[in-house]
């Protein structure tokens, strides 16, 4: 906390000069943020080192971009907008992914957060690596090109998903004690028994709505920072300030991911990086209690999401669609707005959101 004390000096005609002198309280949560912007910064330059090599293996591995196209109308249109970027690297997350997890292994005693977050950001990359390299060596199979684009292709995806959710839903339950998620103080979630399936339905629906929100040049970068800065101030306000610094190490290959997937993007981030930063968030708002907030602040995500099930169930059941390409930033896209406005666009409807959510934190806790 910061206590400004003023006082005045007159001088000449009585005009007053302000002088202010800061006293700085709470010394221990000074010295952890001092501690977040070293960590922050250490991480920052270890991907910043790291990036230009790893696209350059991206590129030479030939794990790039390349749409397809279909006998799906929809596919059609959708590589029509999308057919410029073919050709450059996605998997652009291990930017992220790899300082991080490295850097939390030398840095961070063992301790349940540290153990249970790790566990959960890693199976969560993993499904996004396992899933984009199975594509990546399917690419000629006309087949499985097809299947890709099944309502059942996603369905299962979504159940593996859930089943990883349920996992980390478990460790949490029983590695750090949480026993239940309050809702506005007015009810109980328990985080056990058998609602530990909802638990992982969640988790993977809130990961999965951040995955599909990574299709224009740092749209969910963006965003991952709006929301993560978010959290810095809840969870300062909620004294659960040990996860600072993962939050620090997050932040930092994020900026530096963000400066190369400025468009035109060099790299793309895939499920490798967008599923496991959805999980963070996901993992602070269940640690700090602040689930309501945790759905405003992340609102862009959740549209995101039911824009695309939503042309799912109606193209499986109704033979429609309701927008002319899913997830809803496509929609947009094809309307022809231009990438950079609907990016920028998001981007300030995502801040607003966290403003709000913000907002609802302080009321909710007030």
């Amino acid at each position: 906390m910061l206590l400004i004390v003023i006082d005045t000096e007159s001088v000449d005609n009585c005009v007053t000069i302000p002088r202010i002198s800061f006293n700085f309280l709470y010394k221990k949560q000074m010295e952890l943020l001092k501690e977040m912007l070293e960590f922050g910064g250490v991480a920052f330059l270890i991907s910043a080192i790291l990036a230009p090599f790893i696209i350059s293996v991206l590129y030479q591995g030939g794990i790039v971009v390349q749409h397809v196209l279909l006998r799906s109308k929809v596919n059609q249109e959708f590589v029509k907008l999308q057919k410029h970027k073919s050709g450059t690297p996605t998997m652009g997350g291990l930017i992220i992914v790899i300082p991080f997890v490295i850097l939390s292994l030398l840095l961070f005693p063992s301790s349940p957060v540290r153990n249970v977050f790790l566990t959960g950001f890693s199976l969560f990359s993993l499904y996004g690596l396992a899933d984009e390299m199975l594509v990546k060596f399917n690419l000629k199979n006309e087949e499985f090109r097809v299947l890709q684009e099944t309502f059942l292709w996603r369905v299962g995806k979504l159940i593996v998903l859930i089943g990883i959710g349920i996992f980390v839903a478990i460790l949490m339950n029983t590695q750090m004690g949480i026993g239940s998620v309050s809702i506005l103080g007015l009810f109980e979630i328990p985080f056990e028994g058998l609602f530990l399936p909802i638990w992982g339905l969640f988790i993977a629906f809130g990961t999965y709505g951040a995955e599909i929100t990574d299709g224009l040049d740092g749209l969910v970068t963006g965003l991952f920072l709006v929301a993560y800065a978010a959290y810095v101030l809840i969870v300062m306000f909620t004294g659960t300030l040990t996860v600072l610094p993962i939050i620090a190490l997050l932040i930092g290959p994020m900026l530096v991911y963000l400066y190369f997937n400025i468009t035109p993007a060099r790299v793309f981030m895939g499920g490798v990086g967008a599923i496991p930063l959805g999980f963070g968030l996901m993992f602070l708002a269940i640690l700090t209690d602040t689930i309501i907030p945790f759905l405003l602040i992340t609102g862009v995500f959740w549209v995101e999401l039911a824009s695309s099930v939503t042309q799912m169930v109606s193209i499986k059941f109704f033979d429609r669609k309701i927008f002319k390409i899913a997830p809803i930033h496509h929609h947009f896209e094809s309307l022809g707005w231009s990438e950079a406005k609907i990016v920028m666009r998001f981007w300030l409807v995502g801040t607003v959101l966290a403003l709000v959510g913000l907002w609802v934190f302080v009321i909710i806790n007030g």
